[in-house]
Parts: C-alpha cells; structure tokens; sequence
C-alpha cells in the first residue's frame, strides 16, 4: 500500500461553530472511519487525553480533556464518537460531549481518487461554568435561590459560557490544523502492526 500523507486544506470559526478540512493522501476511507471509531484520541487529535475508554459496536466513550497532552489530564468531558452513517462516497461520522464543556461535531469521510478528504463541521463547544468545582455549586445556588440578582447572574454566566464557548472552538480549530501528519502516522503504524 501507498505511503499515507497528511496534509491541512483549512480551518476556522463560523456562525456555525468550528469548521476544519484535511486531506490524507494514500488514505482508505474505511481505515479514516475506523480510526476515529476505534483507536485512541490521541492517534486522531495529538493533544488529547483520556481516561476509561470504551470502543463498542460502532464507535468509542471516553473521558478526555482535548487539551491533557499539553495540560495534564483532568476530565473535561465525557466523548462519544460514533458511525452516523455511509453511502457509496464514504463514511459520517459523529461525536457529542458533556461535563464542563458541551457540544458535538460531525465529520465527513469521503473517498476520492487518491486519498481521503475529512472534513469537519458545525463544531459547537459550550462550557458550563456550574461545573466547576465549588465555585460553580456557589454559582447553581445563588441562581437558584436568590430572586432578581440570581437571575441577572445566571444571565452573565450564560454570555460569558457563550463567549468562552467561541474562544475554545478557534482552540479547537487551530488544533485541528496540527492533526493531518498525526493520523497519517497513526494509519500507517496500523498497517504495519495491526494496532492503533
């Protein structure tokens, strides 16, 4: 089989939430598809972390901080990637996330001449300020509990997660441009050894 080579086509912030193109030359869209559904994250998205990973019947749980390779590990969400469905071009492929951030993404697999295009879109992240440790617990209460002033903060928390929400989906998307070399590795340690 071909040498596989990552390349970055583009990625960025729209009104509907982050978007990334890619391109794997010498790619299978079948192989692309599994490993998003099967190998770690970390094989797909080099500053990922997780933790209790589970692969099932058409795709992976885990507990992942997008960030712990660079940060250290702490839970910011729980991940599910799974297979949305195929067609004769390729694969869809789609994940959803909760904890402290919130959101999903979907990503389509397509086959082409000589390689795999990925492209992603419509990735919303949303964090959830309530989440934090005692802070937040102090937050929820005073929303809840307190008439007029804990509707005016609930009001500012939620502007202030939609605009941290903003901030992490350009991380996200600036991530993104680092990955294409990563997954061409991860596929070809995989036809060499038969592992992710």
């Amino acid at each position: 089989m071909s040498q596989v080579k990552g390349q970055f086509v583009r990625s960025g912030v729209g009104a509907g939430g982050a978007y990334s193109e890619m391109y794997l030359e010498g790619a299978k869209a079948e192989e692309v598809a599994e490993m998003f559904t099967a190998a770690p994250f970390d094989r797909f998205f080099g500053t990922a972390s997780t933790r209790d990973r589970q692969v099932h019947a058409g795709g992976q749980t885990a507990k992942e901080n997008p960030m712990g390779a660079v940060t250290g590990h702490m839970d910011l969400m729980e991940t599910t990637i799974r297979e949305t469905g195929r067609d004769a071009r390729g694969v869809d492929i789609g994940s959803s996330f909760s904890g402290f951030l919130n959101g999903g993404a979907r990503l389509r697999i397509e086959q082409e001449a000589d390689g795999v295009r990925v492209t992603e879109q419509g990735t919303r992240v949303r964090p959830d300020f309530t989440k934090v440790p005692v802070a937040g617990a102090v937050q929820a209460a005073f929303e809840a509990n307190v008439p007029v002033a804990g509707a005016m903060a609930r009001a500012m928390r939620e502007a202030g997660e939609g605009v941290m929400g903003t901030v992490f989906e350009g991380v996200h998307a600036l991530m993104a441009a680092r990955s294409p070399e990563r997954m061409a590795q991860s596929i070809q340690q995989r036809r060499k050894t038969g592992r992710w």
